[in-house]
């Protein structure tokens, strides 16, 4: 079982560790979108037989999906715009490691 682990492990960081938006991008349009559909079906319900907005669960639970998905776009933007800094820091030849004394830089690799 840990050797399945590793191995999704290493995937997912071979597959998203230079673009994080691909995948908390994706995972936030999907919440925005199920909270889109949540809301509407809500709002349909108020103005057919169902109950009132106030009275449905499913309006707390699209205006929850819906935060999710814009903290989930953040969350990618930030590893993006973090990703971009860091390449350019590497390839200038301006890394932590560079920084340090000799005897720090060599105990961190």
């Amino acid at each position: 079982m840990r050797v399945i682990l590793d191995l999704l492990t290493v995937k997912f960081l071979a597959s998203y560790q230079t673009r994080p938006m691909h995948l908390f991008g994706l995972v936030g349009l999907g919440l925005m979108f199920a909270g889109t559909v949540a809301l509407a079906a809500a709002v349909a319900m108020k103005y057919t037989s169902g109950p009132g907005m106030t009275s449905n669960p499913l309006t707390l639970l699209g205006l929850l999906a819906e935060v999710c998905g814009v903290q989930f776009l953040s969350l990618g933007l930030m590893g993006e715009v973090m990703t971009r800094v860091y390449s350019r820091a590497r390839e200038n030849g301006r890394t932590a490691s560079a920084r340090l004394p000799k005897a720090y830089a060599i105990a961190a690799c």
